[in-house]
């Protein structure tokens, strides 16, 4: 947190103010130009469903390259064998995660058209300052169609099932996930809340089983073990282990 602090001074708002170009819809052809415009130094925005969302060209994208990122916030510089767009959208991954939500946008779109920048753009929108669920799956739906076997991406689109209420569509996409990966621990989330929504007691003992995932690979979905530890105590109540 120190180095990117150090590199990118405090997270910062979505930018206001004029662009160079307004791309209205979310969507493969917009997200692709809005790369192509960014990589030239262009400042870019989307409109969708009457939410804006503006590019953030902060400093720091432009004057710290990615080797040196890299080196300075995990203190070891990339081996050179990772393709020059992976490492953006690694960059744009750690920045996203620690909390610098708008940094990150320009460098996820600066990685397309790679499968990967798809899922980074997908979770960018899923932010809860950003709530667009609709570009989110537009995104994801992309990813899938360049990568079907990306188990991440199932889940998050699952994350947005599971937002919508949407349980039976949220099974399905935690299913494909947890076929890819069966120590995904958001899929296992989605799966286990959705099942308690759908079955209650009835699906007790899968459910514990899909928490009992969560809790062992806590370290890729955090914020999610409070909720995890508290659906256990439910499975033992309904169990009568008390």
């Amino acid at each position: 947190m120190n180095a990117l602090t150090a590199m990118y001074g405090p997270p910062r708002p979505q930018p206001t103010g004029r662009v160079d170009y307004l791309h209205l819809g979310v969507t493969v052809e917009t997200l692709e130009l809005a790369g192509a415009q960014a990589r030239r130094g262009y400042t870019v925005a989307f409109v969708q469903d009457g939410k804006a969302h503006s590019v953030l060209i902060h400093e720091a994208n432009r004057e710290v390259s990615d080797a040196e990122f890299f080196s300075r916030v995990v203190g070891e510089a990339p081996d050179g064998t990772e393709a020059p767009e992976a490492l953006t959208n690694d960059r744009a991954v750690c920045l996203l995660r620690n909390g610098w939500v708008q940094e990150s946008l320009e460098l996820f779109l600066r990685a397309l058209p790679l499968a990967q920048a798809y899922v980074g753009l997908g979770a960018y929108f899923q932010h809860p300052s950003v709530m667009d669920f609709s570009s989110a799956k537009a995104c994801l739906s992309r990813s899938l169609e360049l990568n079907p076997n990306c188990d991440q991406a199932w889940a998050n689109l699952a994350a947005i099932g599971f937002a919508r209420n949407e349980f039976e569509s949220t099974l399905e996409a935690c299913a494909r996930a947890l076929e890819l990966n069966p120590a995904n621990a958001t899929a296992a989330y989605y799966a286990a809340f959705s099942l308690r929504a759908l079955h209650g007691s009835e699906a007790v003992d899968r459910i514990r089983s899909l928490l009992a995932v969560c809790l062992h690979n806590s370290h890729e979905f955090p914020a999610a073990i409070p909720l995890v530890y508290a659906g256990l105590a439910w499975c033992q109540q309904v169990r009568g282990e008390g």
